[in-house]
């Protein structure tokens, strides 16, 4: 399909996903590339001339089982090296009693502002809602000391409203500094300041859609965010192209056709084998088909974690799967093709299919290694408030679970995104949201639910035969210590049985019934925990159907009689299940077991 004016068509280097973020405008997102692949993997023989240490640290560092429990490790030295800095640490804290007596002396008009030294977890008197990750700035009623509202609902009306009397006309700049306030001028009048930043970067603007300006410069030294200028924590499809397409025409709107499709998919007008083949054309046909390529996968990606609305994430991963089931792309010059794929060299022969680093194009899309390394802590770490990036995290998991649902006709293997699946789940039940080690488990909990259910059926069938692996939480280690496990082996807690499974629908119960999470949560939790036991009621339904058990579900008490009559036991033992009435007749051989009645 290359003729030989197309000699250097494949022969640029596919870009990684850190040069799209600037190069396309795109937001971070879990990379379609291996998040260290500027690296080059060394060769056996430059292993052998490396020290101990570096032989270790390049077997490990590709492991991402490895690597989240390295950062786990990681955070307590972190947190006392913070200890010490004087911008973050003591010093900070001994700085900030000035500040609070500067803040008091202004005239507030509901609220007055009050700065920990560390975050503190509280429950909002206005959304009721609690926020277990904490937060360093809370907002005391005046005239109840006991009532606190948090920094989102106190800044919901506006900046003026929040604003103490005598500064309400206090305005933003455009960038994410403000324009300091002059006292004898007026805001309007006051000049630029000269550290006013400019957003720069292709991905701050993408992100300016969901996340709120940042307040640093205030006259009385305060330092909050505000949700001022956000239209909503939930992103749609017509936003999103808005802001996309708004990029393009500033950058020369190169990638305006890639666009056109996305927006006719979305939009129902095209289907997504239509679409996928349009993107293939769009891909090859140009002169930089390196740069494309990967632009497509990440651009896929990167609207994953904007997008909100669940059709438009069913649609991405249909679109994505209707890649994989392209024809594969073939060197049909006469001349070997150079490629160079995350820095390595590939030669393709003539008439063989393009394979590079780790598959084919298209059938195991090579670069798409989905890498779910990132939490809602990152996006939080980063500066994103914490409803957003739990947003975030749900897009992207929500995304994935219809990857894993819908992929069964599909030639490309989405099996590792099970892995990331039971890590969401163990990160968002097995920790105690009341402590400092889980406050952030929450944040997972709805990308939890998002799992069970859209890919519920293949997550327990993944459970139940082939079974998984995560690392547990200290709840489930201590509930697997109870029940003192037969299983003697080192890591036997981290494996993900029916028991854990089981385990997962009781917490999820639990966190329904409890006052930790919003109404709406709580009906999501409720049913997932419902599903999750159907799962292994029906499980137990088929094994105990053998030729020493008979085991049915029947709801008519009439008709359970009649199969007693006819298989002609007299020991029977009844159980209430979500289907009906679980009817097992014992036979002798069972009597004297503790069965559960």
């Amino acid at each position: 399909m290359f003729s030989t004016s197309q000699k250097g068509l494949l022969q640029g280097i596919f870009d990684s996903a850190q040069h799209l973020w600037s190069g396309h405008g795109l937001p971070r997102a879990f990379s379609s590339c291996e998040i260290r692949a500027a690296r080059r993997i060394p060769t056996e023989e430059e292993l052998s001339t490396m020290s101990a240490y570096q032989r270790w640290y390049y077997k490990k560092r590709d492991d991402p089982i490895w690597w989240r429990e390295y950062l786990d490790s990681k955070r307590p030295r972190t947190k006392e090296y913070l200890d010490n800095m004087k911008r973050t640490g003591r010093y900070a804290q001994l700085k900030e009693t000035g500040l609070a007596n500067k803040r008091e002396a202004f005239e507030w008009k509901t609220h007055l502002p009050v700065v920990y030294p560390e975050r503190v977890r509280k429950t909002c008197s206005t959304c009721h809602a609690y926020h277990a990750h904490g937060a360093r700035l809370w907002w005391q009623d005046l005239h109840d000391p006991d009532k606190f509202v948090c920094q989102i609902c106190y800044t919901k009306n506006g900046i003026a409203a929040a604003m103490p009397k005598g500064h309400e006309d206090f305005v933003m700049g455009s960038g994410k500094w403000p324009k300091p306030y002059d006292f004898k001028q007026g805001a309007k009048s006051s000049p630029e300041p000269k550290h006013q930043i400019q957003s720069s970067t292709a991905s701050e603007t993408m992100r300016g859609y969901c996340c709120p300006t940042s307040i640093y410069n205030l006259p009385f030294g305060l330092r909050f965010c505000t949700t001022m200028n956000i239209t909503s924590t939930r992103c749609s499809h017509e936003e999103y192209l808005e802001a996309t397409y708004a990029h393009q025409k500033e950058t020369g709107g190169r990638h305006i056709p890639l666009f056109d499709i996305l927006k006719e998919l979305f939009q129902d007008t095209i289907q997504p084998d239509e679409a996928a083949t349009r993107l293939s054309s769009f891909i090859f046909l140009d002169d930089d088909v390196s740069s494309l390529y990967s632009g497509v996968l990440s651009t896929i990606i990167g609207a994953a974690q904007e997008l909100s609305e669940t059709g438009n994430l069913e649609k991405l991963a249909n679109l994505v799967l209707a890649l994989s089931r392209l024809l594969d792309v073939r060197n049909q010059s006469s001349e070997t093709l150079h490629l160079c794929f995350n820095l390595k060299a590939h030669d393709i022969a003539p008439g063989q299919v393009l394979k590079v680093d780790d598959g084919k194009i298209w059938s195991q899309l090579p670069g798409f290694a989905t890498d779910l390394g990132d939490c809602p802590t990152a996006y939080i770490n980063d500066g994103v408030p914490e409803h957003i990036a739990e947003q975030q995290w749900t897009n992207q998991n929500t995304f994935a679970a219809n990857l894993i649902h819908s992929s069964s006709d599909s030639p490309c293997s989405f099996d590792f995104l099970y892995q990331f699946a039971f890590r969401v789940i163990a990160d968002s039940l097995e920790w105690d949201a009341r402590t400092v080690e889980g406050m952030d488990s929450l944040h997972s909990l709805r990308a939890a639910m998002r799992w069970i259910e859209i890919a519920g059926d293949e997550v327990w069938e993944r459970t139940r035969t082939n079974g998984g692996w995560t690392v547990a939480g200290p709840l489930w280690y201590e509930e697997w210590e109870r029940q003192g496990s037969d299983d003697e082996g080192s890591d036997a807690h981290n494996s993900v049985t029916p028991a854990r499974w089981l385990w997962w629908a009781k917490r999820l119960h639990e966190l329904a019934e409890s006052n930790m999470i919003d109404e709406e949560a709580k009906t999501m939790a409720g049913a997932s925990a419902h599903k999750m036991r159907e799962y292994q009621d029906e499980s137990d339904v088929g094994s105990r159907d053998n030729d020493d058990c008979f085991l049915t579900c029947i709801v008519d008490y009439d008709v359970a009689r009649a199969w007693l009559e006819v298989l002609q036991v007299e020991i029977v033992v009844v159980r209430v299940t979500v289907s009906g009435l679980a009817v097992v007749p014992v036979l002798p051989a069972m009597v004297g077991e503790n069965v559960g009645g």
